[in-house]
């Protein structure tokens, strides 16, 4: 509650306290890999997220922060594999709705990278999942864009178009591939 709330220092008293008393309890070491990450502490974020799964192997969301946290320290490689562990987890928890958002994250730090090449990868993996996802749509327009792929782009931005004819970054990215 705390760290939705943005009250990142009451949330680490109240995980530190926790911590003490129970150190092994899945939400206070995920809580702390959460703070650790929000202060920009991403080896310790890493580190909490870790021994997060080892408490609970079944949770797709801690892949999704582990991953963010090994992109965050200029690791895509092992985010990749993180993910990939996490798409085959066959317990209940794993839905598209659970690892749909970790491919979103993926994808945007590799669109924040440069990386189009990738984050088109990943947004169609993303599409897969969740193929009326408008939001992925359009980031993967962008992302086609920036290669050079205006065919594609312009694909992408219709069925954007189509689904929402005031979305006004799918109209500013259509304008942008037809200019070429």
């Amino acid at each position: 509650y705390f760290i939705q709330e943005g009250r990142i220092d009451e949330a680490e008293q109240f995980c530190q306290a926790s911590y003490e008393t129970a150190p092994n309890y899945y939400p206070t070491v995920n809580g702390i890999g959460m703070i650790s990450f929000s202060r920009g502490d991403f080896p310790k974020a890493e580190a909490e997220f870790s021994r997060a799964i080892s408490l609970v192997p079944g949770n797709v969301g801690t892949y999704s922060n582990l991953a963010l946290a090994q992109m965050m320290q200029g690791r895509p490689a092992d985010a990749e594999a993180t993910l990939a562990t996490a798409s085959g987890i066959g317990d209940a928890e794993f839905s598209p709705t659970n690892f749909v958002p970790a491919l979103r994250n993926l994808a945007a730090i590799y669109a924040a990278q440069a990386n189009y090449q990738k984050a088109v990868e990943n947004l169609n993996r993303l599409l897969f999942l969740a193929p009326d996802d408008l939001e992925a749509r359009t980031e993967l327009a962008f992302a086609l864009l920036k290669l050079g792929r205006y065919d594609e782009a312009k694909v992408q931005c219709e069925s954007v178009i189509v689904a929402d004819a005031d979305n006004a970054q799918a109209h500013n990215i259509y304008g942008l591939v037809l200019v070429g």
